[in-house]
């Protein structure tokens, strides 16, 4: 499986390369893969610079990104409750093994996995069941994840936005607020 990763990863590369050109086509396997070896030093250092070097390190945002077109493409091809969750586990899949298996995108593929599992089961998706979850199955793989900062680092910051969400969506409905006004 990991040479088949490997391939598909030269072959993107190698279509990006082909078909853009340079420095974005560094840029752009960049962003899509975290493949920052070919960027130039300046480029790489006015990222720094301005702060937003993490853009190139594969996360969760783009994970989400992924998720997104999954949604889209399954909603253009109007596929069915069960094809529209056999796209998304699998697609997420691809895509974590196509970066590597950092644990930031494992962990924001296991998420929403298991969000497309609970909706295609037609229950009302518990985030925090989800997020929870998340964190068991990657503790069960890894325990000593536990003590990694990131790991940490990563559950609470994903905490804090749920929390805050949570927040913003009790307010709007107690003020009887809609997304116009």
């Amino acid at each position: 499986l990991n040479k088949f990763y490997f391939k598909t990863r030269k072959e993107i590369i190698h279509r990006v390369n082909k078909n853009v050109d340079s420095p974005y086509n560094h840029l752009l396997v960049g962003l899509l893969l975290g493949e920052k070896g070919e960027l130039n030093f300046e480029l790489l250092e006015r990222f720094r610079t301005l702060g937003i070097i993490h853009v190139l390190a594969v996360s969760g945002l783009h994970v989400g990104f992924i998720f997104l077109i999954l949604s889209l493409v399954a909603q253009t091809l109007r596929l069915n409750p069960f094809n529209k969750l056999i796209l998304t586990v699998f697609g997420l899949l691809f895509y974590m093994g196509l970066t590597g298996y950092p644990a930031s995108v494992i962990r924001a593929g296991t998420l929403g996995i298991l969000y497309s599992l609970a909706n295609y089961k037609q229950k009302n998706a518990d985030i925090w069941n989800i997020l929870g979850w998340t964190a068991f199955l990657m503790l069960m793989i890894n325990p000593n994840a536990l003590f990694n900062v990131g790991f940490q680092l990563s559950f609470g910051a994903v905490s804090g936005i749920i929390f805050v969400m949570n927040q913003v969506q009790h307010l709007k409905d107690n003020l009887g607020l809609n997304y116009k006004s």
